[in-house]
């Protein structure tokens, strides 16, 4: 498993914290764009999304913090042990989506697995005409 060498990037004003190694399944959810996605829709994102958003360099969400790394990317073979230690863990809950690997960008990607995989929509709320009480 490849390790990333990342550090976390303070919100607002402030500085950086030191970087450390992580191997690449946990690096992938501290990721706060990547980690959300995978953790909320429970869908592996294809290669093409994970590479786009490995050569980015630096996901920030203002002032929340974030992560920075030194863009990289990971081929088929990376991809695939990837695959196998996330599907595979039963506490987690991913899942592939055939329908979904077409998609090249992250950005496009997470769209299109929000549309389809967003656990809101599976809710009954006040307002839906199937909510009971």
């Amino acid at each position: 498993m490849r390790t990333v060498k990342v550090r976390h990037l303070y919100g607002a004003g402030e500085t950086s914290a030191p970087w450390e190694n992580h191997p690449l399944d946990k690096f992938i959810f501290m990721h706060p764009l990547l980690g959300f996605a995978l953790a909320c829709f429970k869908v592996m994102p294809p290669l093409a999304v994970l590479n786009d958003a490995f050569r980015q360099s630096e996901s920030d969400t203002g002032m929340s913090g974030g992560v920075g790394w030194s863009s990289f990317e990971i081929d088929a073979e990376e991809y695939s042990e990837l695959v196998e230690i996330l599907c595979t863990d039963p506490g987690r809950g991913i899942v592939l989506d055939e329908e979904l690997n077409d998609i090249g960008t992250f950005k496009e990607w997470s769209k299109r697995a929000m549309s389809k995989h967003n656990p809101r929509n599976s809710l009954t709320s006040p307002g839906r005409s199937d909510f009971t009480y």
